[in-house]
C-alpha cells in the first residue's frame, strides 16, 4: 500500500497537541474552582442563616419564659399588711438593712427591722419583744425580687467591633424573685421518693434526711438531691405543688450552674432556678433566696435547668420610687410588701461559632487569649430587650 505525503499531513491536522491540552484542562480547573468557591460561600451563608435563626429562636423563646414568670411577681401578705416595704442596695450589709434590731428601742406598728437573720414588721407597738420569740408581736417580710451581680464579677465588659469601635458594654446580672402559683395541690409520697427541690409538709413526725432533722406534724421542708428517703413511718410526707415560688435566673459556666464565668471570661449559661414553697411562707422563701445567693451545691445542684447558651449580657434593671435600681453597678434587693413599678432586661446572645471558637482557646488553657478574642466580637452579639410592668394581683 502506497502512503502519500497528503495523507500524513491530513492525520496530523486531526491530533490534540499536548499544550492544547494543558489549557483545556486549565480552563476547566478555573471553573470548578469557581464554581466550587461559590457553592462555599453559598454554603457558609446558610450556615450563617441557620446560625442566626437559631440566635433568634433561642432569644425570643428566653425572653417569653421570663416574661411569663415576672407578670406574676408579686409579694407576699403576711399577718401585717400594711402597704409598707424597703429596699435594701447592698446584699452583704441587707443583715444591717434598713435597720438592726435592738430590744431597748419601742418601734411603731409597720416598722421593719432586721435581727441579723431576716427582717420582720412590727405588728403593734413593741419594747423588749424578740422577734424570734414574740411571734405576736412580729411578722417575717419576705424578700420579693433581688438583682445582684456580686456572684459573678461585677465588672462589666466592654465589647468592641473588628474596628475597635465600642459596640455594646456587657452586664452579667443574676435575678431573684416570687411568684404566686394559685393551683395548689398536695400528693402523699411514700419514703424513697423524695425529689429535690420539691417542697413538702410532714403530716406526721418524721425525720429527713435520715437521722439529721426531725419534723413536726404540719412543718415543711425542701427535697434534697441525693436524700429520696425520709424516716419515722410511711406515708408522712405530703408533696406540695402551687403556693409562692422563688424563681432565679443565673448565667454560670456552661459545663455546671454551681460555677462561676471564670472557666470561659465573659460567656456562659443562662439556667433557672426554682423552689416551691406552701402558702405564704416567708420563712421558706428566705430559705430559698439565701440557698440561691449562696450557691448552696449541697441541695442545689439538680434545681437548675438549661435556658440559652452562648449568653454574654444579662442585665437587669428595676424602676421604683422614682429611682432606677440597682444603683452605681451594685444590688438591689426589694422585701416586705414593696415591688418595682417595672422591670426591663437585656440578653447578648453570642453567634455560636465565635463561642465554639473561644471556648476551644479556653480548652487549651489560653483564657487569656480568649478573653481578649470575644472583646472583639461585638458584631456577633445579638441583644434582646423586655419591659415588663409589674402590676400586683394577688
Amino acid at each position: 500500500m502506497k502512503t502519500t505525503p497528503q495523507l500524513f499531513q491530513r492525520a496530523a491536522a486531526r491530533a490534540v497537541t499536548v499544550l492544547e491540552l494543558l489549557v483545556a484542562i486549565s480552563l476547566v480547573s478555573f471553573i470548578i474552582l469557581a464554581l466550587y468557591q461559590m457553592f462555599d460561600r453559598t454554603q457558609a451563608q446558610m450556615r450563617r442563616a441557620v446560625r442566626e435563626t437559631d440566635k433568634y429562636e433561642s432569644g425570643r423563646s428566653t425572653m417569653d419564659i421570663i416574661r411569663r414568670d415576672l407578670t406574676q411577681l408579686g409579694y407576699v401578705k403576711t399577718l401585717f399588711n400594711s402597704g409598707h416595704g424597703a429596699i435594701a442596695t447592698n446584699w452583704n450589709n441587707i443583715l444591717f438593712a434598713p435597720a438592726g434590731y435592738s430590744a431597748a428601742t419601742y418601734y411603731q406598728p409597720g416598722s421593719l427591722v432586721n435581727n441579723g437573720v431576716n427582717s420582720y414588721f412590727a405588728l403593734s407597738g413593741s419594747l423588749n419583744s424578740n422577734v424570734l420569740s414574740s411571734p405576736t408581736a412580729w411578722a417575717l417580710a419576705a424578700p420579693n425580687l433581688r438583682i445582684s451581680s456580686l456572684w459573678n464579677s461585677p465588672t462589666p465588659t466592654v465589647m468592641l467591633n473588628a474596628g475597635g469601635a465600642i459596640l455594646q458594654t456587657n452586664f452579667i446580672h443574676d435575678l431573684f424573685f416570687m411568684y404566686f402559683d394559685p393551683n395548689i395541690r398536695t400528693t402523699i409520697v411514700a419514703s424513697g421518693s423524695i425529689q429535690p427541690g420539691v417542697s413538702y409538709v410532714a403530716t406526721n413526725t418524721l425525720t429527713y434526711p435520715p437521722g439529721v432533722t426531725t419534723y413536726l406534724a404540719g412543718a415543711s421542708f425542701y427535697g434534697m438531691a441525693g436524700f429520696p428517703n425520709y424516716a419515722g413511718g410511711a406515708n408522712r410526707a405530703l408533696q406540695i405543688e402551687g403556693g409562692w415560688r422563688a424563681v432565679g435566673y443565673r448565667v454560670a459556666s456552661s459545663t455546671n450552674a454551681l460555677y462561676p464565668l471564670s472557666t470561659t471570661p465573659g460567656l456562659g449559661t443562662l439556667y433557672r432556678y426554682e423552689l416551691g414553697t406552701y402558702n405564704n411562707d416567708a420563712t421558706r422563701m428566705w430559705y430559698a433566696i439565701n440557698n440561691f445567693a449562696a450557691n448552696t451545691p449541697a441541695s442545689q445542684t439538680n434545681l437548675f435547668r438549661r435556658v440559652a447558651d452562648n449568653v454574654v449580657h444579662f442585665k437587669c434593671t428595676a424602676y421604683a420610687n422614682n429611682s432606677t435600681f440597682p444603683v452605681s453597678g451594685g444590688d438591689v434587693l426589694f422585701f416586705g410588701t414593696n415591688v418595682p413599678r417595672y422591670v426591663e432586661l437585656e440578653l447578648g446572645l453570642l453567634d455560636s461559632k465565635v463561642a465554639a471558637q473561644a471556648q476551644g482557646m479556653v480548652a487549651g488553657t489560653n483564657t487569656a487569649a480568649a478573653a481578649a478574642f470575644l472583646y472583639l466580637q461585638g458584631d456577633a452579639v445579638q441583644i434582646f430587650r423586655l419591659q415588663l410592668p409589674v402590676r400586683i394581683g394577688q
